[in-house]
C-alpha cells in the first residue's frame, strides 16, 4: 500500500516542472540584469555628453561675449572713421562779405579758411572730435544771375570775378565746392550716419521751413546759419540751433534789396519765393577790349583753315566801327531767378568784350556738379565741359551734329590744348570699374582697350591684346576716360590724332615732380598763352 502511494506522488515530474519554472525565472532575471546594465551604460554616456554640452555651451557663451565686445569696438571704429560735417549754403541769398569778393583769389582762400575754422569752433561743445572730423562745404547758386547782381551793385568789378572766386574756392580744399544742389541733398546727408552735423545757411528764405520740418525729430543734427536776419518762422517753428558767421557772410542785404516775401502755404514741397532785386538807374559799360586773334583750327583733312564755327576757341570781333550812342532808352533784362533789373543804356551801345583770360566760366553738368569751362569765345560758342560729358551723375545723351567738322584746339604757338580732365564724383563707379579691371588683369589682358571703350571701335580689332568684351556702364566709361587722360601722349602737344585719349600736357601741375613733364609745362607756358 505504501509503495503504491509513493509511486503515485510522481516527484520527478513535479521536480522537472519546478526546475522549468526556475529556469524561466533565471532567464527573466538574467534578461533584467542585462537590460539594467545597458541602461546604466547609456546613462553614463548621456552624463558624459551632458557635461560636454555644458562645456560647449559655456565656451560658446564666452565666445559670444567676446564677439559682442569686438563688434562694439568695430562699430566704434566704423562710426568714428571718415566722419564729417557738411555746410550747405544757399549762395543766392547768403552772400560772402564784400571784402572777400573784391579780391576773388585771395578772398576765396580766406573764406574757405574762415568757414572751416568757424565750423570747428561751433563743434567744440557738441561731442564731435574736431581733430578727426572733415568739413565738407557745398555752395549752390545761380552764378550768372548772382554775378550780374553783384556787378550792378558794385560789389565786384566784373562778372568774371565771381567765377574766379568760385573756382578758387573750389580748388582751395578738396571738400569745398560750388555745385547745383538737388532737392534731395539735405536728405542725402541726413541719412548718412557718418555725417555728424549739417550746417545750413538759408534762413533768409521761408521756402526752406517746410523742408526742414521733416527733421525736427533729430534737432541736434542740424544747425542753422543766420546771415541776413532770419525769417520769424525759422525761430517759431523749428527747434534747431542758430549760429552766425559774421566774419564770412553779409549780415545786411545788398543796397536797395528788399526782403524775401513770405510764401503761401500749400503743397508737399516748398516753393522758392521770387526775391525782389534792386532797380538801378544807370549803367556805364567799360570800353571794349582789343579784338583777340583767331587760332588755327585743323579740320578732319588735317589742312589748316580759319573757321568761325561754334567750335572755334577764339573768334574774331566785328571789324566795323560800333555805332555812336544816341538817346538813352530803358531796357529790361529778364532773369530766371530774379524779377527784373532795369538799366538806362545808350541806344545800340556795344557790349564790352572780355579779355581772353576771363573767358573761363563755371557751368553745370546738369547732374549735380559743376566744372570750370575751358577758355572760349563768348559769342557763338557752345560751352564745352568735362562735367557735361565725363563726370556724369546719371545717363545723359549728348547731341552731336553730323555736319559739324571735328576740331582739335591749338594755341597761337601751334601746341595742342586739352579740355579739363574732371574726376568723376561717383565713387561706386570707381569701385565697380576696378573690380572688373582686376578680373580682366587676372586673365590674359592688361586692361580695357581705349579705342573700343572710348571711340567705339578698335583699330586693331582681333589682334588687339586688350579687353573688348566686358560691358562697362556710362559711369564706368567716364572713370576709364579720366584714367586714360592721366597718361601722357608720346607725341606731346604736337599730336594730331583725332582719337588720342591721352593728355598732351601734364595734368599734375603745379605739383608735378617729373623734370620732363615740367619742361613740357614750361613749353606750354602754363596753358595761359591763348594769343
Amino acid at each position: 500500500m505504501l509503495g503504491e502511494n509513493f509511486t503515485d506522488l510522481n516527484f520527478r515530474a513535479q521536480f522537472e516542472s519546478l526546475a522549468a519554472h526556475e529556469k524561466t525565472k533565471d532567464l527573466l532575471i538574467n534578461d533584467t540584469l542585462k537590460t539594467l546594465e545597458r541602461y546604466v551604460q547609456e546613462v553614463k554616456t548621456l552624463t558624459f555628453e551632458l557635461e560636454d554640452a555644458k562645456k560647449s555651451r559655456r565656451w560658446y557663451q564666452e565666445e559670444v561675449e567676446q564677439l559682442k565686445i569686438q563688434a562694439g569696438d568695430s562699430q566704434k571704429i566704423v562710426t568714428s572713421r571718415n566722419n564729417f560735417v557738411v555746410v550747405l549754403v544757399d549762395g543766392d541769398g547768403a552772400l560772402f562779405l564784400d571784402e572777400l569778393l573784391e579780391k576773388p583769389r585771395e578772398g576765396a582762400n580766406e573764406a574757405a579758411r574762415r568757414l572751416s575754422h568757424n565750423v570747428k569752433i561751433s563743434l567744440r561743445d557738441s561731442g564731435v572730435d574736431t581733430d578727426k572730423v572733415t568739413v565738407i562745404v557745398r555752395i549752390f547758386a545761380n552764378l550768372n544771375d548772382l554775378a550780374k547782381t553783384l556787378c550792378l551793385t558794385n560789389v565786384i568789378t566784373a562778372r568774371s570775378d565771381l567765377n574766379t572766386f568760385a573756382e578758387q574756392f573750389t580748388v582751395s580744399r578738396g571738400e569745398f565746392d560750388f555745385i547745383n544742389v538737388g532737392p534731395d541733398m539735405l536728405d542725402h546727408y541726413h541719412n548718412n550716419f557718418q555725417c555728424k552735423r549739417i550746417f545750413f545757411a538759408g534762413c533768409h528764405d521761408n521756402g526752406y521751413v517746410n523742408e526742414l520740418q521733416k527733421y525736427t525729430s533729430d534737432p541736434d543734427r542740424i544747425v542753422l546759419i543766420e546771415t541776413t536776419p532770419a525769417q520769424p518762422t525759422f525761430k517759431d517753428l523749428l527747434p534747431f540751433a542758430i549760429t552766425r558767421f559774421d566774419n564770412i557772410f553779409r549780415s545786411t542785404s545788398l543796397t536797395g534789396e528788399e526782403v524775401y516775401p513770405t510764401p503761401t502755404s500749400g503743397g508737399n514741397s516748398p516753393t522758392r519765393p521770387t526775391p525782389v532785386r534792386p532797380v538801378l538807374t544807370s549803367y556805364t559799360p567799360s570800353p571794349p577790349r582789343p579784338t583777340p586773334v583767331q587760332p588755327v583750327i585743323l579740320n578732319s583733312s588735317n589742312s589748316p583753315r580759319q573757321t568761325p564755327t561754334k567750335s572755334t576757341l577764339i573768334q574774331k570781333a566785328p571789324s566795323q566801327e560800333p555805332p555812336k550812342p544816341s538817346t538813352p532808352i530803358t531796357t529790361q533784362i529778364q532773369t530766371p531767378a530774379y524779377t527784373s533789373i532795369q538799366h538806362n543804356l545808350p541806344l545800340q551801345q556795344p557790349q564790352p568784350q572780355p579779355h581772353p583770360s576771363q573767358w573761363s566760366n563755371i557751368i553745370s553738368s546738369g547732374n549735380g556738379g559743376v566744372s570750370v569751362r575751358y577758355p572760349q569765345a563768348p559769342a557763338q560758342a557752345t560751352p564745352q565741359s568735362y562735367a557735361s560729358a565725363g563726370g556724369l551723375g546719371s545717363h545723359q545723351n549728348i547731341s552731336i551734329k553730323t555736319d559739324k567738322a571735328r576740331t582739335i584746339e591749338y594755341n597761337a604757338t601751334g601746341l595742342r590744348l586739352d579740355t579739363p580732365n574732371k574726376k568723376p564724383t561717383d565713387q561706386s563707379a570707381f569701385d565697380t570699374y576696378f573690380i572688373k579691371l582686376s578680373k580682366v588683369k587676372n586673365g590674359d589682358c592688361r586692361g580695357f582697350c581705349n579705342y573700343k571703350y572710348l571711340q567705339g571701335k578698335c583699330k586693331r580689332d582681333s589682334s588687339c591684346p586688350m579687353e573688348h568684351e566686358v560691358v562697362l556702364s556710362e559711369r564706368e566709361i567716364a572713370v576709364h576716360r579720366y584714367r586714360a587722360r592721366l597718361g601722357q601722349c608720346t607725341n606731346g602737344p604736337t599730336c594730331c590724332d583725332w582719337t588720342c585719349c591721352f593728355s598732351h600736357h601734364c595734368p599734375y601741375v603745379p605739383n608735378c615732380t617729373s623734370s620732363d613733364l615740367l619742361k613740357l609745362y614750361d613749353l606750354l607756358a602754363g596753358l595761359s598763352v591763348w594769343l
